[in-house]
């Protein structure tokens, strides 16, 4: 810095000698001077230039450094946010276990004064549990069995049936277990349950036969039930529910002797189980 001042006063004193200077001063004298006053010009140049330089440096060190402090601020006040509210959470919980431990004694004061019915409740309902088990081994030992039927009567229409002949409706449509046999028109309960049945009957003219009315039933193992009263070209139907043991017969039974029906499926016999029964020791409630 203080060779800059003595270049600089140096300027001076030749600027305002320079008349003199060219008066007293020969050439070479006068070049030397005018290079170093193209040199204190440099040097200045380059000072103002190196001072700019400076500034703008301090200037984006300032602005670098504001930056950084804003972005210190911000992140503290997150970081305070964020412990207020693990503060305000944990006061919580501490709050919520205080009161969890007081209801918690409460409960075991008041378990300890009703133990005895606690203890008849958690029996009562422990044999539930074993009822409730000893079911669902009664229905894994006897699975529901699915038995459904719907036959018809497709030949042509018949007559002159006999007394307690059993009709039969050969054509078979569902035959679900397989306990309806086409060939003989019966039905066999293949396990024990109450069962749905239905038939339907259209009687045929038979002049002179019982005043032309068709009388049939319903028979199960030889017992009438449910009888058919049909008129001439007219339909009769009759539904069962009914409980049926194993292997008893159902079928449907003409009345009196030369009676006739209309096939050509507008006499249909059907039936399904509706729900199968199991060992009534293992039903709870009963």
């Amino acid at each position: 810095m203080t060779m800059l001042r003595c270049f600089f006063l140096v300027f001076i004193f030749l600027f305002t000698c320079k008349d003199v200077y060219s008066s007293t001063v020969d050439g070479d004298s006068k070049d030397m001077v005018n290079k170093l006053l193209e040199r204190i010009d440099r040097l200045e140049s380059r000072l103002e230039a190196s001072d700019a330089a400076n500034k703008a440096m301090i200037s984006e060190m300032k602005a670098k450094h504001d930056r950084e402090v804003t972005d210190l601020t911000f992140r503290m006040n997150e970081m305070e946010t964020s412990f207020n509210k693990r503060v305000h959470a944990l006061e919580n919980e501490i709050i919520y276990l205080k009161k969890g431990t007081v209801e918690s004694h409460q409960d075991q004061t008041e378990q300890l004064v009703h133990g005895n019915e606690d203890t008849n409740r958690l029996v009562k309902k422990s044999n539930r549990i074993q009822q409730q088990e000893s079911v669902i081994r009664t229905y894994r030992e006897f699975p529901e069995q699915g038995v459904a039927f719907y036959a018809t009567h497709t030949d042509h229409d018949i007559h002159h049936l006999g007394a307690q002949q059993i009709l039969l409706f050969q054509q078979t449509h569902t035959n679900i277990g397989n306990a309806y046999n086409n060939n003989t028109g019966s039905f066999v309960a293949p396990v024990d349950g109450t069962y749905v049945l239905h038939a339907t009957i259209m009687g045929i003219d038979t002049a002179g036969v019982s005043q032309n009315h068709f009388h049939a039933h319903f028979d199960i193992n030889g017992v009438p039930y449910s009888k058919f009263y049909v008129t001439a070209y007219d339909q009769s139907s009759q539904m069962l529910v009914i409980n049926l043991k194993a292997g008893q017969t159902v079928n449907v039974k003409n009345d009196i002797t030369d009676a006739g029906f209309v096939g050509q499926h507008y006499s249909t016999f059907s039936g399904f189980l509706l729900y199968q029964n199991v060992p009534s020791g293992n039903i709870i409630g009963k």
